[in-house]
């Protein structure tokens, strides 16, 4: 998968926040093939995280938590699959009570079956979205780099190191 993701169709709010990712995906029989791997963690990461409208082919969609308004082309250009690989995952998924897909001749509307389960943080509805980080830990755990940056390694060279150890 050496192919350069396509930014095109990544929505704005796709590069906001994170995701978790459960341990338990381990044992699921996804984590035995990269593709299957690579394609899921590509659901997760274009799933909707609150209820939002987008528009695709000229479409006005209204997406709900957990649910991604995409085609087998754009999840083929993100992910490096062929899209007739693409489609038959997605079988494979929806199979497994994992998605549950609304394909039509203009988009595919994807929503992940457990979405809130793994997703939902009941912490965030405690937290005020106008507090700002401190940048400072007691102690001598973190400090912030006052504005110099740390820069980031290929992703090649975290599994080298990983191996390594």
């Amino acid at each position: 998968m050496d192919k350069p993701i396509n930014q095109e169709f990544i929505p704005r709010h796709a590069s906001l926040g994170f995701i978790k990712l459960h341990r338990s995906l381990r044992e699921n029989w996804v984590a035995h093939d990269p593709q299957y791997l690579a394609l899921w963690t590509w659901l997760l990461l274009l799933a909707a995280f609150k209820p939002h409208s987008v528009v695709l082919n000229g479409i006005p969609i209204k997406l709900e938590p957990g649910e991604i308004a995409t085609s087998l082309r754009i999840l083929s250009s993100h992910s490096g699959i062929r899209k007739d690989r693409v489609k038959s995952i997605l079988i494979n998924f929806e199979a497994d009570h994992m998605i549950r897909r609304w394909p039509n001749n203009k988009y595919t509307r994807i929503r992940l079956i457990n979405w809130g389960k793994y997703q939902f943080d009941p912490t965030q509805e405690r937290q005020c979205p106008d507090t700002e980080p401190t940048g400072e830990k007691k102690g001598k755990e973190w400090k912030q780099t006052g504005g110099s940056q740390i820069k980031a390694k290929p992703m090649e060279h975290l599994f080298l190191e990983m191996d390594s150890e």
